[in-house]
């Protein structure tokens, strides 16, 4: 059976393109990198995405991220 690669494929054209990992340091982005858990998602492809959203989501929760004004400068926040 032919192994998916559906959590690299996600990882490099989801992940890696989004605003959150922008906002990221280089040294933080290569700790979610060598976290090593590409491989131990198990699953459907869809399971396998979830699965991965998930540990992104921890991970940037540890970084106490918000989803408004998160490592942005005081300009750069939207006044309502």
């Amino acid at each position: 059976m032919k192994k998916s690669n559906v959590v690299e494929n996600y990882f490099q054209n989801v992940i890696k393109k989004s605003w959150t990992w922008e906002k990221l340091t280089n040294e933080e982005r290569q700790r979610f990198i060598d976290m090593g858990v590409f491989d131990k998602i198990k699953g459907n492809d869809n399971t396998r995405i979830e699965w991965l959203n998930t540990v992104y989501q921890a991970f940037l929760t540890a970084l106490e991220f918000t989803p408004i004004g998160w490592r942005e400068d005081e300009k750069d926040i939207p006044q309502f």
